[in-house]
């Protein structure tokens, strides 16, 4: 069964279209803890990289020199969250954009986020998971 933890929720603004609304946010003094966001701007998933076997491996296969953050890398491929694929990047609900105007600091509640899961990656062989890695990083 997959875990989920409650986070709270910020004011942000899109800088591309003006839309306000409520982002989940881990905060300063959390350390190997990430949240990963749905394409839409809709979903999120909980990503603990201490505990993530993924993310080693993400990190072990990156290119030293790579512009791409291991986090970009392990949410490409996390499990679809209601048919969405997922992003290290937080997401405008309204434009899908990841431009931000502002991100106030105002609390506006909280959201129940559940773990990051994995299934179809780890169905893959070792050799098809460095793959699966190798071809996002290089995208």
């Amino acid at each position: 069964m997959t875990k989920s933890r409650t986070i709270a929720t910020f004011e942000a603004k899109c800088a591309d279209c003006g839309e306000v609304f409520a982002a989940p946010c881990l905060g300063d003094f959390t350390y190997g803890q990430f949240l990963l966001f749905g394409i839409q701007g809709t979903v999120f998933r909980y990503l603990d990289a201490i505990d993530c076997p993924i993310f080693e491996l993400a990190a072990s296969v990156m290119l030293r020199n790579s512009d791409k953050h291991v986090c970009d890398v392990v949410a490409s491929v996390a499990d679809l969250a209601d048919g969405q694929r997922m992003t290290a990047k937080q997401i405008c609900p309204k434009c899908h954009s990841d431009h931000w105007a502002r991100w106030d600091g105002r609390r506006m509640g909280e959201v129940v986020i559940p773990d990051a899961t994995f299934d179809a990656f780890n169905r893959l062989s070792d050799e098809m998971k460095r793959k699966r890695l190798l071809e996002f990083e290089s995208e």
